[in-house]
């Protein structure tokens, strides 16, 4: 009963402050260090060693450490009220506070030597952004502008505050707009281009802000100028340290996704030499994958990488794979059973040398679950032709497990589409296509392959539509120009 009464917390939130009380703790020491840091960046060793013993000056890091807190407590409510699958991610826990750190020093540095205008405020937010969750990078891209407002203030005093309240604009707006257009970005270089068009458009804002402020003539010139190069320097630090971020935490961004595509990478360059044919097929499931993946508002870019990716467990023996052989079969010689083993193990070998090769750890899960649990059906019926016996349906499946996310499923429909269309030369009639493809997705369905990827029956739909558009032209025939005899 005292659950239902208006004032009663709820146990979900009382359970989660429960659980989180050691996060909240070190977001706190956080603060309380990130105090002590600005104040050392700004007084240097001497003058920090003088104020640890100055009642004032320690007055003002703990009003330092206590605004960082309230900002830092707010973010992380924020991400248990909308993604709060977030905070179970320790991984999660550890690119916020060191996005924020990194730019804590960073601004400082800048913020001291040259100008409050010059620092890069959005570095924080785009790091988030891009590598944890679009809204939680806003969010925090916000937050941080409004520390640094606060501490800047607080140091400088009261005759700053239109310097430092010129810097929260640009920082907010910039950051923004970057924030919001990154998803759309797959290469560094576009980025950068991008990050110059924003500043070109913050900097007459930031000059018409300082003149509306009333600054002279030269500051307004030169808040104009350090607006300009804040926005360049928020994406150059962006583009130079994402890489490291990348690497450390294994996570996935839409950059890191292009450059593993690049044909030139050892993984790729091996599939193409060692099992053309699985390449070839790689390279075709990837165009239908990224089609796929547009319709139903994913994303193209790691359906393509994961495409591309996705058969590597082949490499460890090219010829027993269709696709690869010129006359010989190796199945030949082998009995059914060391035949389907071969040939489901390549998800579970894909993914160890995915894993291995230190590929992000979604490629790698979609390799393993891209066929699931679904059963090789020829040797299936092969064997039961062969023996009395009953035959379990199990000994002659994958291991799975079944797709976990919407990307995944796709892979595993373009990947079994291409792959029997491409076999048995479906006619490009749409009807016949139709039909064709409908009863691939169906069986996949009746063998409960879907479950746990999210996928509704309206994209379904989505994707057996593209697949139908966009097979004819993957798989067209050519007019022979050899003069007939």
């Amino acid at each position: 009963m005292q659950d239902n009464l208006p004032n009663a917390p709820s146990k979900s939130k009382l359970g989660f402050f429960k659980k989180q009380w050691l996060k909240y703790l070190a977001l706190a020491v956080f603060s309380l260090l990130v105090a002590f840091l600005v104040k050392l960046t700004f007084t240097g060793f001497g003058g920090f060693v003088t104020a640890l013993s100055d009642k004032a000056e320690l007055s003002q890091i703990f009003a330092l450490s206590g605004i960082m807190a309230i900002i830092m407590f707010s973010l992380f409510f924020y991400i248990f009220q909308t993604k709060k699958e977030l905070l179970e991610n320790k991984r999660i826990l550890a690119v916020i506070l060191l996005s924020i750190l990194l730019t804590l020093m960073v601004s400082i540095l800048f913020g001291k030597s040259i100008s409050v205008s010059l620092m890069p405020l959005a570095l924080s937010g785009l790091l988030i952004g891009i590598l944890i969750d679009k809204r939680v990078g806003l969010v925090s891209n916000f937050f941080i502008n409004l520390s640094f407002f606060f501490t800047f203030t607080i140091i400088f005093g009261v005759k700053e505050i239109m310097i430092t309240s010129t810097a929260l604009l640009s920082g907010i707006v910039s950051g923004t707009y970057m924030i919001l257009m990154m998803e759309k970005t797959y290469t560094r270089m576009k980025f950068l281009l991008n990050g110059l068009l924003i500043s070109l458009f913050i900097s007459p804002v930031a000059i018409l802000v300082a003149t509306f402020m009333k600054f002279s003539l030269n500051n307004v010139l030169y808040t104009g100028l350090w607006t300009f190069l804040s926005v360049t320097l928020s994406v150059s630090l962006f583009i130079t340290v994402l890489p490291a971020f990348e690497k450390v935490f294994k996570l996935t961004t839409n950059f890191g996704l292009e450059e593993i595509c690049s044909f030139d990478t050892k993984l790729l360059k091996r599939l193409s030499t060692e099992a053309p044919g699985t390449f070839n097929h790689s390279l075709a499931v990837g165009n239908l994958a990224q089609l796929c993946a547009l319709a139903i508002g994913e994303n193209p870019q790691l359906a393509k990488a994961a495409a591309y990716y996705h058969d590597m467990g082949k490499l460890k023996d090219p010829l027993c794979y269709v696709e690869n052989q010129s006359g010989y079969n190796p199945h030949d010689d082998f009995i059914p059973e060391v035949s389907v083993y071969v040939i489901t193990q390549h998800t579970k070998w894909g993914y160890e040398l995915l894993k291995k090769e230190n590929l992000p750890d979604v490629i790698a899960d979609i390799a393993l679950e891209h066929h699931g649990t679904t059963f090789v059906n020829y040797f299936y019926n092969k064997v039961r032709k062969m023996t009395e016996d009953s035959v379990e349906r199990k000994d002659f499946s994958y291991g799975g497990p079944i797709p976990s996310t919407k990307v995944s499923a796709i892979i595993m429909i373009a990947d079994t589409v291409e792959a029997a269309t491409r076999a048995q030369g479906i006619s490009a009639d749409p009807s016949v296509m139709r039909s064709f493809v409908h009863k691939l997705i169906e069986e996949k369905q009746t063998q409960n392959q879907f479950d746990n990827s999210n996928l509704t029956f309206k994209q379904l739909k989505k994707i057996e539509d593209t697949l139908v558009e966009a097979l004819p032209g993957v798989f067209h025939n050519r007019i022979s120009y050899e003069e007939k005899k």
